[in-house]
């Protein structure tokens, strides 16, 4: 079954290794196999890594249609797909290419699958009007979710995959260091899961988005360019320290900063990507006796959760979007975001409308 449609598209692609080399392009709508569904693209949230592969500092295939953070609606399904029909609203999960067969599949982690091929920088993406899905992966996104808000699942799930393995637990103490879309996502999402108090710390090169975090509802913020870190931190947690610290930023002073706050027995939950190497303070982490989990993608549930997190607004998407531009604005928005202008920008693919 199918709505009509076009038999070309726009696109955004990677379309050579080297910095820069992203451009619209006119492509063919993909076609689909049996277990495939085609999604005719809504709204498509720009993530850090998009940026860092117009920069040619994350791993891509090019050529290659850019972005994952996407929400959409069915316009057409394979010949096998039982559970889904054309005009169903539904975000996906990644995993292209995963086995099904290797332990890691067979225990549910898809998305740590050694062969799956991921979404917007491996397997095309949803920079276009249609991208094509394996069905499995699909989620339905709830009536009374806007599809524009939608579209923050994916980098929220994220989120919450790291939370089942580091768990937020109730009136606990939770510092973010990095105050970027995932910071903002996780401290949420921590709020929303019971913990007593979250604290963002960043520096004067955010100070716009630390006011933003106390506007938002975190309980304090430390600017570390002013402020002693770990006096801060000890003076908000009754000499304790941080009961979970969730490093977003992604940097070597993100990792220490984490290290400083956590207490000692505490968890760190490392979030933040980088390219290089660290150099990572061992026996301050040793004889604090430090869990640390890193984490990367999002599961089944990991998108469930985040679904019903946007749903009740626990997570508030509407004020974490600062704009949503039409694909053809790509440029201005990349920009945009790396002089960070803006938290987080939506593009808006085909004929959809803000708020839709």
């Amino acid at each position: 079954m199918s709505i009509q449609r076009s038999t070309t598209m726009t696109a955004l692609m990677k379309v050579a290794r080297g910095a820069g080399n992203v451009e619209l392009r006119e492509v063919a709508v993909p076609a689909i196999d049996p277990g495939d569904v085609l999604v005719r693209v809504e709204y498509v949230g720009i993530c850090g890594s998009d940026l860092h592969i117009h920069r040619d500092t994350h791993p891509n295939h090019p050529p290659v249609i850019l972005g994952h953070e996407f929400s959409g609606v069915i316009a057409e399904v394979g010949e096998a797909v039982q559970e889904w029909r054309p005009g169903d609203r539904v975000v996906s999960e990644l995993h292209g290419g995963a086995c099904n067969v290797c332990r890691l599949c067979k225990t549910g982690n898809f998305f740590a699958c050694p062969n799956k091929r991921p979404i917007g920088w491996w397997t095309d993406g949803a920079y276009a009007d249609f991208i094509r899905v394996p069905a499995w992966l699909l989620h339905r996104v709830p009536e009374d979710l806007p599809l524009l808000h939608a579209a923050l699942t994916e980098p929220l799930a994220v989120c919450m995959n790291v939370f089942q393995r580091t768990p937020v637990h109730p009136q606990s103490h939770v510092v973010v260091v990095g105050p970027g879309p995932i910071g903002f996502l996780a401290g949420l999402a921590a709020k929303a899961a019971g913990a007593g108090t979250v604290t963002m710390v960043g520096r004067d090169t955010s100070r716009d988005r630390l006011e933003r975090a106390i506007e938002l509802g975190f309980d304090h913020v430390i600017n570390t360019s002013h402020e002693d870190l770990r006096a801060s931190v000890l003076g908000l947690t009754d000499g304790m320290g941080a009961d979970l610290v969730i490093e977003a930023g992604g940097s070597e002073q993100a990792v220490q900063a984490s290290i400083v706050a956590a207490r000692k027995l505490g968890s760190i939950a490392a979030l933040g990507v980088h390219s290089g190497y660290f150099q990572f303070p061992w026996n301050d982490a040793v004889f604090k006796a430090l869990n640390m989990t890193f984490s990367f993608s999002a599961n089944f549930m990991a998108f469930e959760q985040a679904l019903g997190l946007l749903r009740s607004r626990a997570v508030p998407a509407h004020r974490l979007i600062d704009g949503v531009l039409p694909l053809g604005e790509w440029r201005e928005a990349f920009e945009r975001l790396e002089r960070r202008e803006a938290l987080k920008l939506i593009l808006k693919v085909g004929a959809a409308e803000v708020g839709a």
